[in-house]
């Protein structure tokens, strides 16, 4: 009963990561709709990833030092510098009419839009001090046992790589529909969305560096 019950909850939890709507978000219906399906599948599992890392770190018990003033200023430079990349290179970025369908989307290689996923998520000190809140809540409120909370963490990590890959289909399948103009401005709407969250990463590190 106790690994249902832990199996449900996190389903819920899982299903509630997905509806959120960030710049991983945008960026992953960006790249299923302009380079296909397998590289927003690639991005997703990217995303599971960096989720299962961070969730490795939280269960371990090393809140002492994702709390660490130094570490939370170097990390939200670094993010803040990957998001503003990204964001750059999506702001400048046009679609053209396709002359061969497959060729233009044929993608960069599957382990690139994989690291890109895990560094567009991973890189956000938001989603390490995000999962470190969840271990605690697991531990203190909800006292489950080493094997429930691999339940619980499990069951959040399937649902959210699956309704991901989900989404990288749906909008892949969306693309015929749309128009190089549309996924222009898409582009850069994405960019937008990546550069503003920059700003908060890099707002994250001045008040770990204790303000100006």
């Amino acid at each position: 009963m106790a690994v249902l019950t832990a199996l449900g909850n996190g389903l819920m939890f899982g299903l509630f990561l997905t509806i959120l709507i960030g710049p991983v978000f945008f960026a992953l219906i960006q790249t299923s709709i302009d380079k296909g399906f397998r590289s927003g599948a690639g991005m997703a599992v990217g995303i599971a990833i960096s989720d299962t890392l961070y969730i490795i770190i939280a269960s371990f018990s090393v809140a002492a030092i994702a709390n660490s003033k130094s570490f939370q200023m170097w990390l939200g430079l670094l993010g803040g510098t990957i998001m503003v990349i990204f964001g750059c290179a999506s702001l400048f970025k046009t679609v053209k009419e396709p002359s061969g369908d497959a060729e233009i989307r044929k993608a960069d290689s599957l382990f690139s839009q994989i690291l890109k996923g895990f560094l567009l998520n991973g890189i956000n000190p938001f989603v390490l001090l995000f999962w470190i809140g969840v271990a605690t809540m697991v531990t203190l409120e909800y006292r489950y046992t080493t094997d429930l909370q691999l339940v619980f963490f499990t069951a959040i990590i399937c649902t959210v790589l699956t309704l991901d890959i989900v989404k990288a289909f749906t909008a892949n399948k969306l693309r015929r529909l749309l128009s190089p103009r549309f996924l222009t401005w898409m582009n850069r709407i994405v960019g937008v969305v990546l550069i503003l969250s920059s700003f908060r990463l890099f707002y994250f590190s001045i008040e770990a560096m204790g303000g100006f």
